[in-house]
């Protein structure tokens, strides 16, 4: 018995190693069909997920049925790099084509105060520190940041004011501390232009030293990871303003937005849930100034928290509070409880107003606003069709 234990043991581990081999082999050779099988595994989970979450829609849409990325698909085109303005670049240089560098890191090293670094297309697996202040960071066609991290932090760390980041795509930033961003902001003062942060622990994330952040024509999706219940972006104070930004499926319970700034600014965006198991869509714990206006709000059917916007509920930290939802398209598709916005008692009540809102029931809502009990009725097409943002603007 013993030999024909250790007999079946080595059948086993030498079945495993061939099937690795095979494995390896077809994502060489055959890549398409490590795709249809990969295909076919995000069906069947899909439909575990169904038959355990026994979710209904109570605005008369279906039931989620694909995932999260076959919706954003649906809905938005993928991101695309801005045109390249020095196509013959071939390697990173400082504000002249003239004065090249062999390797990215070597570009760093001899940045200077007002420096532009301009970056070629390519993957790289390298994070950058900047350390001087009045930096502007931009890639040439599709540049992409991935699978690095500086100090344990982030893929770019900002230890001094004023960057700019422009067209930069970053993915699988993911640290032990759960908190990996693709912008670790240490500094005052950031620009963020035409940026795509996705697949990663965290977008954007800042402490108590932030200066003005400003956000502009960029993507943030599928962000957070299991157990860390991080977010999108996190601004951990200062002033925030985004404006043509895209924010979807935060993952494990994290908020879209998160920001403990005295003033966030959200104007002309999309922040969708999709079937996310996101938290909040927004959450402003500190109070403040809140402005949303001519955006598209969608919170959907796995959302973990019944608050579509949470203000003021950790800490009143600011003189000043004042809360405006102003011409938004919102799309409340949370089962059972759905609160388009949960404040402090102690606050002036919020002005909300010419917004459309797609909901089953809403009560105690301030200022003119139409409602909507379906889709249908709203003139939306079925789940999981966003409106497009220009709705949300008369």
């Amino acid at each position: 018995m013993y030999w024909l234990g250790k007999l079946i043991t080595g059948y086993l581990v030498l079945a495993g190693i061939l099937l690795h081999v095979i494995v390896a082999a077809g994502a060489v050779y055959r890549p398409d069909l490590v795709k249809q099988a990969e295909q076919f595994a995000d069906k069947a989970m899909n439909k575990i997920r169904q038959s355990h979450t026994g979710v209904s829609n109570n605005h008369g849409s279906p039931q989620p049925k694909w995932s999260i990325n076959v919706e954003i698909r649906h809905n938005f085109e993928p991101w695309q790099p801005l045109k390249n303005i020095y196509p013959k670049a071939r390697q990173p240089f400082i504000n002249s084509p003239d004065n090249v560098f062999k390797t990215l890191n070597d570009a760093i090293f001899h940045l200077k105060p007002g420096d532009k670094l301009y970056i070629p297309p390519g993957i790289y697996r390298q994070g950058i520190a900047i350390t001087q202040p009045n930096i502007s960071l931009i890639g040439l066609g599709r540049v992409i940041i991935e699978n690095t991290a500086i100090q344990n932090k982030g893929a770019i760390i900002t230890q001094a004011d004023n960057t700019l980041i422009r067209n930069i795509e970053c993915r699988g930033i993911f640290v032990a501390h759960k908190n990996g961003a693709c912008v670790r902001h240490e500094a005052n003062n950031l620009t963020l232009e035409h940026v795509y942060f996705h697949s990663s622990q965290e977008g954007v994330l800042s402490g108590n030293v932030s200066g003005h952040v400003k956000i502009v024509d960029s993507r943030f999706e599928n962000l957070d990871t299991p157990g860390a219940r991080a977010h999108g972006i996190y601004i951990g104070s200062g002033t925030l303003e985004i404006d043509n930004s895209i924010f979807l499926a935060s993952l494990s319970q994290g908020h879209e937005i998160k920001s403990r700034a005295a003033s966030t600014i959200i104007r002309n965006s999309v922040i969708a849930s999709l079937s996310a198991n996101d938290s909040r869509l927004i959450d402003i714990p500190n109070g403040g100034k809140l402005l949303i206006e001519n955006s598209v709000l969608q919170q959907g059917a796995r959302s973990a928290n019944q608050d579509m916007i949470g203000y003021g509920l950790e800490l009143r930290s600011y003189r000043e509070n004042q809360v405006e939802l102003i011409n938004n398209t919102i799309l409340m598709e949370r089962p059972g409880a759905n609160v388009l916005f949960n404040g402090h008692h102690a606050l002036p009540e919020p002005i909300i107003e010419n917004n459309r809102i797609l909901a089953k029931r809403i009560t105690n809502l301030p200022g003119k606003n139409t409602l909507f009990k379906s889709r249908e009725a709203m003139g939306l097409p079925p789940y999981p069709a966003l409106p497009a943002r220009n709705t949300a603007i008369r």
